[in-house]
């Protein structure tokens, strides 16, 4: 519950990185508990003692009265009105996220708790930005209507861009969530990409093989025919195919649509099979 009051929209691990992030807490769960635990995280490492004390004083805690007036005091540029909130990242011709690979990745709670896996986390968020931290209640915060995959709400970091990472360390995380879901007995494929930052050109893995990531090489024709669809990445096998049952059952003319929304099959189906129908029709007339 009390880590739960802290959080990141788009947190850097990275202490020398610039733009080293922070956390947002809230009733004073930073100063009153968190802060004594860091140190005694810090003073538990074998590290050398000057390096301990710079560790134990790395974050700093001021106080706002509202996420408005702190974003208004760090993202104080000229060329927006004077007290209003600026939106950042800026507006812009072009994707923030880039272009293709797996660019809005989400990474399990549990793989990041594994200490198995620390080489990798290591070497993920020392080049990466962690972006949104998510974890906490988000697995059960919901109406029971959600139609997020299991694996994104049990997720402690969201929309992580990896696309040109290394492709190993991608296909050893993509395993290692293929592996747990299994041993879940959940069916198809997991969802593993966060829809709301989602770049154009993403695929999922390979069809022959979950576990290996699709080549940036490949050509879109190839990517389409070989690598698992975006809609499959972002809400699992099992819940995109209910996803679309819905659109058919109540939307079949696609009149509710997006860039990359949901798309009726029965649409499709049903012009092929009118199409059929008047052919069948005709011949009947010329007979």
């Amino acid at each position: 519950e009390t880590s739960s009051k802290c959080g990141h929209p788009a947190i850097n691990f990275n202490i020398h990185a610039a733009g080293f992030g922070a956390f947002f807490c809230y009733d004073n769960v930073w100063s009153d508990i968190l802060e004594d635990k860091w140190k005694e995280r810090v003073d538990a490492e074998s590290t050398q003692p000057l390096v301990k004390n710079d560790l134990k004083q790395l974050w700093i805690s001021p106080s706002y009265d509202s996420y408005p007036h702190f974003a208004m005091e760090l993202l104080n540029f000229d060329f927006y009105p004077e007290g209003k909130v600026p939106d950042y990242p800026f507006p812009a011709f072009t994707p923030d996220k880039g272009y293709g690979g797996w660019c809005s990745a989400v990474i399990p709670d549990w793989w990041l708790a594994d200490s198995g896996n620390n080489d990798d986390i290591f070497e993920l968020l020392s080049q990466r930005a962690g972006e949104h931290v998510t974890g906490g209640f988000m697995e059960y915060a919901h109406d029971q209507m959600t139609s997020l995959p299991a694996s994104q709400r049990r997720s402690g970091l969201s929309s992580m861009g990896l696309n040109n990472a290394d492709e190993g360390l991608q296909n050893r995380l993509l395993d290692a969530i293929l592996k747990h879901s299994d041993n879940n007995n959940e069916d198809g494929f997991p969802g593993i990409t966060e829809i709301n930052h989602v770049c154009i050109g993403s695929y999922g893995p390979l069809k022959s093989n979950n576990s290996k990531i699709c080549p940036e090489t490949y050509s879109i024709e190839q990517k389409e025919s070989d690598c698992i669809s975006m809609h499959e990445s972002i809400w699992g096998t099992k819940i995109l195919a209910r996803l679309q049952d819905i659109k058919n059952r109540v939307d079949q003319d696609t009149l509710f649509d997006c860039n990359i929304c949901i798309q009726s099959k029965a649409k499709d189906e049903g012009d092929e099979s009118s199409s059929e129908d008047e052919g069948d029709e005709s011949s009947s007339e010329d007979e």
